[in-house]
Protein backbone atom coordinates (compact mmCIF):
# COMPACT_ATOMS: atom_id res chain seq x y z
CA UNK A 1 0.00 0.00 0.00
CA UNK A 2 1.47 3.47 -1.12
CA UNK A 3 1.47 6.35 1.99
CA UNK A 4 0.96 9.77 0.72
CA UNK A 5 0.98 12.49 3.53
CA UNK A 6 0.88 16.16 2.17
CA UNK A 7 3.82 18.07 4.11
CA UNK A 8 3.04 21.73 2.71
CA UNK A 9 1.41 23.16 -0.35
CA UNK A 10 4.24 22.42 -3.17
CA UNK A 11 5.19 19.00 -1.58
CA UNK A 12 4.37 15.45 0.01
CA UNK A 13 5.67 11.99 1.52
CA UNK A 14 5.24 8.74 -0.52
CA UNK A 15 6.43 5.12 0.55
CA UNK A 16 5.52 1.65 0.00
CA UNK A 17 4.20 0.36 3.30
CA UNK A 18 5.67 -2.64 1.64
CA UNK A 19 9.18 -1.61 1.29
CA UNK A 20 9.64 0.77 4.59
CA UNK A 21 12.19 3.08 4.29
CA UNK A 22 15.19 1.50 7.07
CA UNK A 23 18.42 2.13 8.18
CA UNK A 24 19.83 5.45 6.49
CA UNK A 25 16.52 5.98 4.97
CA UNK A 26 14.96 5.92 7.62
CA UNK A 27 16.85 8.26 9.55
CA UNK A 28 15.78 10.43 6.70
CA UNK A 29 12.46 10.06 6.70
CA UNK A 30 12.06 10.75 10.21
CA UNK A 31 13.97 14.04 10.13
CA UNK A 32 11.34 15.04 7.52
CA UNK A 33 8.80 14.18 10.64
CA UNK A 34 10.65 16.21 13.04
CA UNK A 35 11.05 19.10 10.35
CA UNK A 36 7.69 19.29 8.38
CA UNK A 37 4.20 19.87 9.81
CA UNK A 38 2.99 17.35 9.79
CA UNK A 39 -0.38 16.62 11.46
CA UNK A 40 -0.36 14.22 14.57
CA UNK A 41 -2.68 11.86 12.42
CA UNK A 42 -0.34 11.71 9.69
CA UNK A 43 2.52 10.74 12.15
CA UNK A 44 0.21 8.13 13.80
CA UNK A 45 -0.61 6.52 10.33
CA UNK A 46 3.55 6.46 9.56
CA UNK A 47 3.79 4.77 13.53
CA UNK A 48 1.44 2.58 11.91
CA UNK A 49 2.89 1.47 9.05
CA UNK A 50 6.07 0.60 11.51
CA UNK A 51 4.09 -1.83 13.71
CA UNK A 52 5.97 -4.62 12.98
CA UNK A 53 9.73 -2.77 12.90
CA UNK A 54 9.50 -2.19 16.50
CA UNK A 55 12.46 0.19 16.91
CA UNK A 56 11.35 2.31 13.82
CA UNK A 57 7.99 2.47 15.40
CA UNK A 58 8.99 3.24 18.86
CA UNK A 59 11.15 5.97 17.73
CA UNK A 60 8.56 7.47 16.06
CA UNK A 61 6.11 6.93 19.03
CA UNK A 62 8.71 8.46 21.25
CA UNK A 63 8.86 11.44 19.07
CA UNK A 64 4.76 11.71 19.72
CA UNK A 65 4.68 11.00 23.12
CA UNK A 66 6.91 14.67 23.61
CA UNK A 67 4.39 16.63 21.99
CA UNK A 68 2.47 18.73 24.66
CA UNK A 69 -1.08 18.53 23.69
CA UNK A 70 -2.31 15.73 26.28
CA UNK A 71 -4.53 14.04 24.03
CA UNK A 72 -2.17 13.44 21.32
CA UNK A 73 0.91 12.17 24.62
CA UNK A 74 -2.13 9.91 26.08
CA UNK A 75 -2.91 8.39 22.41
CA UNK A 76 0.78 7.67 21.77
CA UNK A 77 1.41 6.16 25.40
CA UNK A 78 -1.93 3.53 24.02
CA UNK A 79 -0.18 3.13 21.11
CA UNK A 80 3.43 2.39 22.67
CA UNK A 81 1.31 -0.23 25.14
CA UNK A 82 -0.14 -2.11 22.09
CA UNK A 83 2.98 -2.35 20.44
CA UNK A 84 4.87 -3.84 23.51
CA UNK A 85 2.37 -6.45 23.83
CA UNK A 86 2.52 -7.07 20.27
CA UNK A 87 6.07 -7.72 20.42
CA UNK A 88 6.24 -9.87 23.76
CA UNK A 89 7.38 -6.75 25.83
CA UNK A 90 6.39 -5.59 29.75
CA UNK A 91 3.81 -2.86 29.31
CA UNK A 92 3.00 -0.45 31.85
CA UNK A 93 -0.01 1.23 33.40
CA UNK A 94 -0.79 5.03 33.34
CA UNK A 95 -2.10 6.22 36.48
CA UNK A 96 -3.44 9.28 35.11
CA UNK A 97 -4.97 7.60 31.72
CA UNK A 98 -9.05 7.44 31.47
CA UNK A 99 -9.51 5.95 28.25
CA UNK A 100 -11.45 2.96 27.21
CA UNK A 101 -9.06 1.89 24.63
CA UNK A 102 -6.63 1.46 27.85
CA UNK A 103 -8.66 -0.07 30.22
CA UNK A 104 -9.31 -2.49 26.78
CA UNK A 105 -5.47 -2.38 26.63
CA UNK A 106 -4.77 -3.51 30.08
CA UNK A 107 -7.73 -6.17 30.23
CA UNK A 108 -6.26 -7.99 27.42
CA UNK A 109 -2.91 -7.52 28.71
CA UNK A 110 -4.08 -9.32 32.04
CA UNK A 111 -5.92 -11.97 29.74
CA UNK A 112 -2.24 -12.41 28.65
CA UNK A 113 -1.25 -12.84 32.06
CA UNK A 114 -3.69 -14.73 32.72
CA UNK A 115 -5.27 -12.64 35.49
CA UNK A 116 -9.10 -12.97 34.30
CA UNK A 117 -10.60 -11.26 37.63
CA UNK A 118 -8.19 -8.10 37.20
CA UNK A 119 -9.02 -8.35 33.55
CA UNK A 120 -12.64 -8.58 33.97
CA UNK A 121 -12.08 -5.09 35.95
CA UNK A 122 -11.12 -3.30 33.38
CA UNK A 123 -13.40 -4.43 30.95
CA UNK A 124 -16.32 -3.63 33.41
CA UNK A 125 -14.47 0.19 33.43
CA UNK A 126 -15.39 0.80 29.78
CA UNK A 127 -18.24 -1.77 29.55
CA UNK A 128 -15.97 -3.54 26.65
CA UNK A 129 -18.37 -6.71 26.08
CA UNK A 130 -16.22 -8.71 23.90
CA UNK A 131 -13.96 -8.43 26.85
CA UNK A 132 -16.30 -9.40 29.88
CA UNK A 133 -17.99 -12.03 27.42
CA UNK A 134 -13.94 -13.22 27.03
CA UNK A 135 -13.54 -13.34 30.70
CA UNK A 136 -16.49 -15.13 31.75
CA UNK A 137 -15.45 -18.07 29.10
CA UNK A 138 -11.86 -18.38 30.58
CA UNK A 139 -13.55 -18.66 34.09
CA UNK A 140 -15.62 -20.73 33.15
CA UNK A 141 -18.92 -19.07 34.16
CA UNK A 142 -22.74 -18.83 32.68
CA UNK A 143 -23.02 -16.27 30.09
CA UNK A 144 -25.11 -15.50 27.23
CA UNK A 145 -22.70 -15.10 24.39
CA UNK A 146 -23.45 -12.43 21.89
CA UNK A 147 -19.97 -12.98 20.10
CA UNK A 148 -19.87 -15.88 17.91
CA UNK A 149 -16.56 -17.37 18.19
CA UNK A 150 -17.18 -17.44 21.47
CA UNK A 151 -20.76 -19.02 21.36
CA UNK A 152 -19.57 -21.67 19.35
CA UNK A 153 -16.43 -22.94 21.39
CA UNK A 154 -18.47 -22.71 24.20
CA UNK A 155 -20.93 -25.26 22.27
CA UNK A 156 -18.02 -27.01 21.41
CA UNK A 157 -15.82 -27.21 25.07
CA UNK A 158 -20.06 -28.00 26.65
CA UNK A 159 -20.26 -31.30 23.72
CA UNK A 160 -23.72 -29.50 23.02
CA UNK A 161 -24.61 -32.48 20.21
CA UNK A 162 -27.57 -30.84 19.79
CA UNK A 163 -25.84 -27.31 18.90
CA UNK A 164 -22.82 -28.51 16.88
CA UNK A 165 -23.76 -27.70 13.61
CA UNK A 166 -24.74 -24.21 14.52
CA UNK A 167 -21.47 -24.05 16.45
CA UNK A 168 -19.90 -25.06 13.23
CA UNK A 169 -21.39 -22.27 11.35
CA UNK A 170 -21.41 -19.80 13.48
CA UNK A 171 -17.63 -20.86 13.81
CA UNK A 172 -17.03 -20.60 9.72
CA UNK A 173 -19.04 -17.09 9.25
CA UNK A 174 -16.13 -15.88 11.83
CA UNK A 175 -12.84 -17.14 10.45
CA UNK A 176 -11.07 -17.08 7.15
CA UNK A 177 -12.20 -20.65 4.80
CA UNK A 178 -8.63 -21.66 5.41
CA UNK A 179 -8.87 -21.47 9.05
CA UNK A 180 -12.10 -23.08 9.11
CA UNK A 181 -10.74 -26.07 6.79
CA UNK A 182 -7.62 -26.47 9.17
CA UNK A 183 -9.62 -26.53 12.63
CA UNK A 184 -12.34 -28.52 11.29
CA UNK A 185 -9.84 -30.60 8.62
CA UNK A 186 -13.01 -30.19 6.07
CA UNK A 187 -11.70 -30.40 2.29
CA UNK A 188 -8.18 -30.94 2.98
CA UNK A 189 -5.87 -33.87 1.05
CA UNK A 190 -5.72 -36.46 4.00
CA UNK A 191 -3.65 -39.02 2.18
CA UNK A 192 -1.08 -38.00 4.56
CA UNK A 193 -2.60 -38.72 7.64
CA UNK A 194 -3.64 -41.82 6.71
CA UNK A 195 -2.56 -45.22 9.00
CA UNK A 196 -0.40 -48.02 7.66
CA UNK A 197 -2.21 -51.48 8.04
CA UNK A 198 -0.87 -52.90 10.59
CA UNK A 199 -0.76 -56.19 12.26
CA UNK A 200 -3.70 -56.84 14.12
CA UNK A 201 -4.63 -60.16 14.51
CA UNK A 202 -4.00 -63.27 16.33
CA UNK A 203 -1.22 -64.55 13.64
CA UNK A 204 -0.74 -61.79 11.20
CA UNK A 205 -3.82 -59.28 10.93
CA UNK A 206 -4.48 -56.01 9.11
CA UNK A 207 -6.78 -52.99 10.43
CA UNK A 208 -7.18 -50.56 8.49
CA UNK A 209 -8.49 -47.14 10.75
CA UNK A 210 -10.98 -44.94 9.47
CA UNK A 211 -9.26 -42.05 7.25
CA UNK A 212 -10.20 -39.11 9.29
CA UNK A 213 -8.20 -36.57 11.58
CA UNK A 214 -9.17 -35.74 14.59
CA UNK A 215 -12.12 -32.90 14.68
CA UNK A 216 -10.95 -30.25 17.40
CA UNK A 217 -12.78 -29.96 20.41
CA UNK A 218 -11.59 -26.49 20.68
CA UNK A 219 -10.56 -25.62 24.29
CA UNK A 220 -9.73 -22.20 25.71
CA UNK A 221 -5.77 -22.47 24.97
CA UNK A 222 -7.04 -21.95 21.22
CA UNK A 223 -8.43 -18.66 22.18
CA UNK A 224 -4.95 -17.48 22.58
CA UNK A 225 -4.17 -18.10 18.90
CA UNK A 226 -8.27 -17.06 17.42
CA UNK A 227 -7.03 -13.25 19.16
CA UNK A 228 -3.98 -13.31 18.12
CA UNK A 229 -4.55 -14.53 14.24
CA UNK A 230 -7.90 -13.89 13.74
CA UNK A 231 -7.54 -9.25 14.36
CA UNK A 232 -4.55 -10.03 11.70
CA UNK A 233 -6.97 -11.53 9.00
CA UNK A 234 -5.20 -14.40 8.42
CA UNK A 235 -6.92 -15.73 5.46
CA UNK A 236 -4.66 -18.55 4.14
CA UNK A 237 -2.73 -21.27 6.63
CA UNK A 238 0.65 -20.41 5.25
CA UNK A 239 0.66 -16.81 6.75
CA UNK A 240 1.06 -18.42 10.51
CA UNK A 241 4.80 -18.93 9.37
CA UNK A 242 4.57 -14.96 9.88
CA UNK A 243 4.03 -15.14 13.28
CA UNK A 244 6.18 -16.22 16.43
CA UNK A 245 3.61 -16.82 19.53
CA UNK A 246 5.20 -18.58 21.55
CA UNK A 247 1.71 -20.43 22.57
CA UNK A 248 1.36 -24.29 22.83
CA UNK A 249 -1.61 -24.17 20.60
CA UNK A 250 0.23 -21.70 17.83
CA UNK A 251 2.98 -24.16 18.00
CA UNK A 252 0.32 -27.20 17.74
CA UNK A 253 -1.33 -25.19 14.47
CA UNK A 254 1.87 -24.68 12.94
CA UNK A 255 2.82 -28.42 13.33
CA UNK A 256 -0.40 -29.05 12.00
CA UNK A 257 0.08 -27.02 9.04
CA UNK A 258 3.37 -28.55 7.96
CA UNK A 259 2.18 -32.30 8.63
CA UNK A 260 -0.95 -31.76 5.82
CA UNK A 261 1.80 -30.54 3.93
CA UNK A 262 3.67 -33.93 4.38
CA UNK A 263 7.12 -32.18 5.40
CA UNK A 264 6.96 -34.75 9.04
CA UNK A 265 10.64 -33.08 10.17
CA UNK A 266 9.12 -29.83 10.59
CA UNK A 267 5.80 -31.16 11.70
CA UNK A 268 7.81 -32.95 14.97
CA UNK A 269 9.47 -29.44 15.34
CA UNK A 270 6.66 -28.05 16.68
CA UNK A 271 4.70 -30.50 18.06
CA UNK A 272 7.46 -30.83 20.34
CA UNK A 273 8.13 -27.35 21.26
CA UNK A 274 4.26 -27.51 21.79
CA UNK A 275 4.73 -30.57 24.15
CA UNK A 276 7.18 -28.23 26.13
CA UNK A 277 5.02 -25.59 27.27
CA UNK A 278 2.10 -27.09 27.84
CA UNK A 279 0.68 -30.71 27.56
CA UNK A 280 -0.98 -30.42 25.15
CA UNK A 281 -3.31 -33.75 24.09
CA UNK A 282 -3.23 -32.47 20.18
CA UNK A 283 -0.23 -32.20 19.83
CA UNK A 284 0.83 -35.52 21.69
CA UNK A 285 -1.84 -37.27 19.55
CA UNK A 286 -0.30 -35.88 16.48
CA UNK A 287 3.24 -36.37 17.20
CA UNK A 288 2.22 -40.09 17.15
CA UNK A 289 0.21 -40.37 14.38
CA UNK A 290 3.67 -40.21 12.60
CA UNK A 291 5.75 -41.42 14.92
CA UNK A 292 3.95 -44.63 15.96
CA UNK A 293 6.22 -45.24 18.91
CA UNK A 294 4.08 -44.62 22.11
CA UNK A 295 0.74 -45.80 23.40
CA UNK A 296 -1.03 -42.30 24.74
CA UNK A 297 -2.70 -42.70 28.14
CA UNK A 298 -4.63 -39.95 28.14
CA UNK A 299 -8.38 -39.48 27.78
CA UNK A 300 -9.89 -37.50 25.19
CA UNK A 301 -13.60 -37.52 24.00
CA UNK A 302 -13.04 -37.89 20.46
CA UNK A 303 -13.81 -40.47 17.72
CA UNK A 304 -10.33 -40.90 15.90
CA UNK A 305 -8.48 -39.97 18.93
CA UNK A 306 -9.71 -43.02 20.51
CA UNK A 307 -9.62 -45.13 17.62
CA UNK A 308 -5.87 -44.52 17.22
CA UNK A 309 -4.96 -44.90 20.63
CA UNK A 310 -6.48 -48.29 20.82
CA UNK A 311 -4.82 -48.75 17.85
CA UNK A 312 -1.20 -48.45 19.12
CA UNK A 313 -2.23 -50.39 22.36
CA UNK A 314 -3.38 -53.13 20.31
CA UNK A 315 -0.19 -52.86 18.70
CA UNK A 316 2.25 -52.60 21.57
CA UNK A 317 0.26 -55.01 23.70
CA UNK A 318 -1.68 -57.18 21.46
CA UNK A 319 -0.10 -60.54 23.37
CA UNK A 320 -1.21 -58.49 26.85
CA UNK A 321 -4.82 -59.04 28.46
CA UNK A 322 -6.76 -55.49 27.11
CA UNK A 323 -9.61 -54.46 27.40
CA UNK A 324 -11.89 -51.76 25.40
CA UNK A 325 -14.54 -49.99 27.73
CA UNK A 326 -14.61 -46.79 25.44
CA UNK A 327 -17.83 -45.33 24.14
CA UNK A 328 -16.72 -42.71 21.66
CA UNK A 329 -14.80 -45.37 19.50
CA UNK A 330 -15.31 -47.14 15.95
CA UNK A 331 -17.63 -50.12 16.92
CA UNK A 332 -15.35 -52.28 14.50
CA UNK A 333 -12.43 -51.57 16.76
CA UNK A 334 -13.80 -52.26 20.08
CA UNK A 335 -15.66 -55.65 19.04
CA UNK A 336 -12.13 -56.45 17.27
CA UNK A 337 -10.05 -55.78 20.47
CA UNK A 338 -12.45 -57.59 23.18
CA UNK A 339 -13.11 -60.66 20.49
CA UNK A 340 -9.19 -61.11 20.70
CA UNK A 341 -9.42 -61.04 24.34
CA UNK A 342 -12.04 -63.46 24.68
CA UNK A 343 -9.90 -65.99 22.01
CA UNK A 344 -6.95 -65.50 23.83
CA UNK A 345 -8.51 -66.37 27.29
CA UNK A 346 -11.20 -68.86 26.00
CA UNK A 347 -10.60 -69.82 22.47
CA UNK A 348 -13.33 -72.67 22.51
CA UNK A 349 -16.39 -70.63 23.88
CA UNK A 350 -15.06 -67.43 21.60
CA UNK A 351 -14.67 -68.98 18.16
CA UNK A 352 -18.21 -68.05 16.67
CA UNK A 353 -18.12 -64.17 17.98
CA UNK A 354 -14.67 -64.74 16.19
CA UNK A 355 -17.04 -65.49 12.71
CA UNK A 356 -18.19 -62.53 13.06
CA UNK A 357 -15.17 -60.71 12.23
CA UNK A 358 -16.04 -61.69 8.88
CA UNK A 359 -17.82 -58.59 8.51
CA UNK A 360 -15.83 -56.23 10.49
CA UNK A 361 -14.42 -53.34 8.06
CA UNK A 362 -11.39 -53.04 9.39
CA UNK A 363 -9.95 -56.30 9.44
CA UNK A 364 -8.36 -58.79 6.48
CA UNK A 365 -11.06 -61.36 5.61
CA UNK A 366 -8.45 -63.45 4.29
CA UNK A 367 -6.91 -63.92 7.68
CA UNK A 368 -9.99 -64.29 9.93
CA UNK A 369 -10.94 -67.02 7.26
CA UNK A 370 -7.08 -68.60 7.97
CA UNK A 371 -7.48 -68.22 11.95
CA UNK A 372 -11.20 -69.99 12.00
CA UNK A 373 -9.77 -73.02 9.76
CA UNK A 374 -6.56 -72.79 12.21
CA UNK A 375 -8.75 -73.17 14.87
CA UNK A 376 -10.71 -75.65 13.46
CA UNK A 377 -8.22 -78.41 12.93
CA UNK A 378 -6.24 -76.43 15.85
CA UNK A 379 -4.96 -79.78 17.58
CA UNK A 380 -3.33 -80.84 14.38
CA UNK A 381 -1.36 -77.55 13.52
CA UNK A 382 0.85 -77.15 16.31
CA UNK A 383 3.81 -77.34 17.21
CA UNK A 384 6.48 -76.04 19.57
CA UNK A 385 9.23 -75.74 17.15
CA UNK A 386 8.31 -74.59 14.02
CA UNK A 387 10.90 -72.55 10.99
CA UNK A 388 7.64 -70.91 9.30
CA UNK A 389 10.41 -69.80 6.60
CA UNK A 390 11.54 -72.74 5.66
CA UNK A 391 8.91 -75.70 6.36
CA UNK A 392 10.83 -79.09 5.65
CA UNK A 393 8.11 -81.59 4.59
CA UNK A 394 10.40 -84.70 5.37
CA UNK A 395 11.07 -83.23 9.43
CA UNK A 396 7.40 -83.05 9.52
CA UNK A 397 6.60 -86.85 8.40
CA UNK A 398 9.12 -88.71 10.89
CA UNK A 399 6.71 -87.25 13.43
CA UNK A 400 3.20 -86.98 11.96
CA UNK A 401 2.27 -90.49 13.05
CA UNK A 402 2.83 -89.43 16.45
CA UNK A 403 0.23 -86.91 15.99
CA UNK A 404 -1.87 -89.17 14.15
CA UNK A 405 -2.24 -91.88 16.73
CA UNK A 406 -3.05 -89.07 19.35
CA UNK A 407 -6.20 -87.66 17.05
CA UNK A 408 -7.08 -91.61 16.22
CA UNK A 409 -7.91 -90.64 12.86
CA UNK A 410 -10.90 -88.68 14.13
CA UNK A 411 -10.18 -85.58 12.49
CA UNK A 412 -11.36 -85.68 8.60
CA UNK A 413 -9.72 -82.61 6.56
CA UNK A 414 -12.11 -80.97 4.39
CA UNK A 415 -10.13 -80.26 0.50
CA UNK A 416 -12.73 -77.16 0.43
CA UNK A 417 -10.93 -75.51 3.79
CA UNK A 418 -7.21 -76.55 1.79
CA UNK A 419 -8.44 -75.17 -1.58
CA UNK A 420 -9.50 -72.23 0.61
CA UNK A 421 -6.50 -71.48 2.28
CA UNK A 422 -4.46 -71.89 -0.98
CA UNK A 423 -6.86 -69.32 -2.80
CA UNK A 424 -5.73 -66.91 0.83
CA UNK A 425 -1.98 -67.88 0.28
CA UNK A 426 -2.05 -66.69 -3.67
CA UNK A 427 -3.43 -63.32 -2.18
CA UNK A 428 -1.27 -61.96 0.48
CA UNK A 429 1.40 -64.85 0.31
CA UNK A 430 1.55 -65.48 4.09
CA UNK A 431 3.54 -67.33 5.75
CA UNK A 432 0.98 -68.46 8.63
CA UNK A 433 -1.03 -69.49 5.72
CA UNK A 434 1.74 -71.71 4.17
CA UNK A 435 1.87 -73.04 7.30
CA UNK A 436 -1.54 -74.25 8.05
CA UNK A 437 -1.70 -75.58 3.91
CA UNK A 438 1.48 -77.88 4.84
CA UNK A 439 0.14 -79.12 8.07
CA UNK A 440 -3.34 -80.27 6.88
CA UNK A 441 -1.87 -80.91 3.37
CA UNK A 442 0.65 -83.56 4.85
CA UNK A 443 -1.71 -84.67 7.19
CA UNK A 444 -4.58 -85.58 4.91
CA UNK A 445 -1.96 -87.32 2.12
CA UNK A 446 -0.41 -89.57 5.70
CA UNK A 447 -4.07 -90.54 6.73
CA UNK A 448 -5.62 -91.22 2.84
Amino acid sequence: MIIKIKIDEDSSLSFDTTDLPKDSDFDSLFEIIKDSSLSSSSQFKIAYAYKSEYKYCKQILDYIKSSPIRDIKTKATIFQMSLDMIHNNDIYEESDISYNSYYILLGFRNIKDKEYSRALVYFNKCQYKLGIELCNYYMKKECQFTNEILRSMSIFNNKDMSNYKIGKEMFKRNVSIDFYNMIFHENLDKSNLDLDKSSLDLNKSSLDLDKSNLNLNLDKRNLDVLLSILRRNINEISKLSNFDLQNDTFYYLKGKKYHLEGDYSKALHFYKLSLSLNDNILSKYNLQRILRSDVINEEYDCLEFNNFKYFMIYQKYKNEDIKCEVNNINPDIKRFINIMRGIKNNPESCISKYKTLLDNKLVDKNIIQNNIIYFKYKDICKSSNIDLTNLDIDHFKSNISKDISNHNGSTMIKQDDINLLKDIYNTNSSVYVKYNIFWLTVHKSTTS
